[in-house]
């Protein structure tokens, strides 16, 4: 029989965006940001011993990579490498980690898979088989978030379920993630409306990178104190009109700063501003509060009161889209497999 940990961790859309860093080695982010945990998840396996390759899957080992779709592997490896020099874990462990939907087009993937990793390596090598005996081992969710931080920056806001504010802190030493509120303070859908599944030309890495480089980006870090302020206020007042213009606001406004980047990295293709045209002539006839945001990608992201669901899908028949909830956060389990046929 062979014991294998299932860690899943949930991805996060950015209300307030986190883009550019202050120090790309220590990922220190140039700004706070706010975001919303979704139900929208990566499961990681891990076990002492081999995994067989799955459909689908990425697997790896602490010095040895099995199988994986390049740019995922190499990350994950390169941040599996880190945990165990960081944590003095020598033992070989083997991971397969499974998206539910395709990484690299501005769908937080890597959030949600460095963290499944992290997790789930963690409770490998520790033999915790749950969030709870990992805390007494010494891996309290904070630390987890801040290790699964170095491999994914926002990875850190997806082991808080609800609304999460990750803090920049004066230093990389001193950031800090704080739930805002929870997931039952306010049931908010995220419609993910998929113009491309292509993945990105341009990485979030190297965006992150050229950031500085747009006249726009002092300009809009001076702003953002005042404006996560508002996005606190319009969260805690439930206030959907207030969140629905700031949101729209902080998306063009991220994507202009990305645009003006030398050289540019421009992520919203002509579907995009297609759909968001669409957007605004169906809101203006049917008078439906439904806001958009946008990650580093071309696909948009509808927030909304959940009471609006059935009006929204009715409207976006013809578009696909993954329509998700609020998630609680991450969770950790075991299972047992005969040898052979895990």
């Amino acid at each position: 029989m062979t014991l294998i940990y299932k860690a899943r961790v949930p991805t996060n859309i950015a209300f307030l965006k986190y883009w550019g860093k202050s120090d790309a080695t220590q990922q220190w982010p140039a700004n706070d940001s706010l975001s919303m945990t979704l139900d929208l998840y990566s499961e990681t396996l891990a076990s002492r011993e081999p995994l067989p390759a799955q459909a689908g899957a990425y697997a790896f080992s602490s010095d040895q990579a099995l199988t994986a779709s390049e740019a995922f592997l190499h990350k994950g490896l390169r941040h599996l490498q880190w945990l165990a020099a960081q944590l003095d874990f020598s033992e070989r462990i083997y991971l397969h980690t499974r998206n539910e939907f395709p990484a690299s087009c501005g769908i937080a993937s890597s959030a949600r898979g460095l963290g499944s990793l992290t997790l789930a390596a963690l409770a490998c090598w520790t033999q915790s088989s749950s969030l709870s005996q990992l805390a007494s081992c010494g891996f309290t969710r904070e630390r987890i978030a801040q290790l699964a931080r170095a491999g994914s920056g926002s990875a850190c806001r997806s082991f808080w379920g609800g609304f999460v504010h990750w803090q920049r802190g004066e230093t990389a030493q001193t950031q800090s993630v704080l739930p805002l509120a929870s997931q039952d303070h306010w049931d908010l859908r995220d419609t993910i409306v998929i113009v491309s599944t292509q993945e990105k030309l341009i990485s979030s890495s190297q965006g992150h990178r050229l950031a500085p480089t747009s006249v726009q980006f002092v300009p809009r870090l001076a702003r953002l104190p005042a404006r996560l302020a508002e996005f606190q206020t319009a969260i805690l007042q439930k206030n959907i009109r207030q969140l629905g213009q700031l949101l729209e606001e902080e998306a063009l406004e991220m994507h202009a700063v990305m645009a003006s980047s030398q050289p540019p990295c421009v992520y919203m293709s002509e579907a995009t501003q297609t759909f968001l045209q669409f957007l605004q002539e169906i809101r203006v006839q049917k008078a439906l509060p439904i806001y958009f945001t946008l990650d580093a990608g071309p696909n948009v992201h509808l927030i909304y009161e959940a009471r609006h669901q059935e009006a929204v899908a009715s409207l976006l028949k013809t578009y696909q889209t993954i329509d998700v909830g609020i998630s609680s956060g991450p969770s950790l389990g075991t299972e047992t497999a005969q040898d052979g046929h895990h």
